[in-house]
């Protein structure tokens, strides 16, 4: 660690994604945490209305602790250390499948507005720099919908209705497309984005989140 480095770490030191708690700037977590996600080595596979799609961790315990305060109480900077597990979970689960491009889940530009930041994109963005894979905004969120957490099931199957629009349908053709979320539940969300990114025609689309509800 250099100087200016050192300095900026003393100021703003990298803290762990699930506890909080400081750590060194090359650690991933703090070793409590690490014996919790240590135990967790493989991904977890599911699917999204044909789409395969795969996991790091379940959403429960410091998991869920972690992605709602990443998400709701103005933790951004967590993506950078969440974004490891994000790039193991694509080693193990897609290991034959080589990406062209990273996309993510939007958000309506109102949504966005409130909160600061899209988690879904940031982790997409740490993900690309760590892969070396591109990273683009493949869809827009049109309208404004309620939160998916918040609906009953049947409610959530029709909710997203004609929710996303494809951006930029160009770089989407013929290519092999991963898209990224916090967390799948019912999994309506990224099989709207799935539905919708298929309109270009690309080669495959595939998912990957941090957590997946039970």
């Amino acid at each position: 660690m250099n100087f200016f480095d050192f300095i900026l770490h003393a100021i703003f030191p990298d803290r762990c994604p699930f506890c909080n708690k400081v750590i060194e700037n090359y650690e991933i977590s703090c070793k409590d945490c690490k014996d919790i996600t240590d135990e967790y080595t493989e991904p977890i596979f599911s699917g999204v209305n044909g789409y395969s799609c795969v996991s790091s961790f379940p959403y429960n315990s410091i998991f869920r602790k972690s992605i709602v305060n990443f998400k709701f109480y103005s933790k951004p900077y967590y993506c950078e250390k969440l974004a490891y597990f994000l790039k193991e979970s694509l080693a193990k689960g897609y290991q034959n499948t080589n990406f062209d491009i990273i996309t993510y889940v939007p958000m309506h530009k109102y949504d966005f507005k409130n909160r600061g930041y899209n988690q879904s994109e940031l982790l997409a963005k740490e993900l690309s720099n760590l892969t070396g894979i591109k990273c683009a905004n493949l869809l827009n969120k049109i309208k404004r919908t309620p939160s998916q957490h918040s609906l009953k099931l049947s409610e959530r199957k029709t909710n997203l209705d004609g929710a996303f629009e494809l951006s930029h349908p160009s770089l989407i053709q013929k290519k092999s497309v991963l898209i990224i979320d916090d967390v799948v539940t019912s999994g309506t969300t990224l099989s709207s984005c799935c539905k919708e990114l298929s309109k270009a025609n690309p080669k495959n689309i595939c998912c990957l989140t941090l957590a997946k509800t039970s």
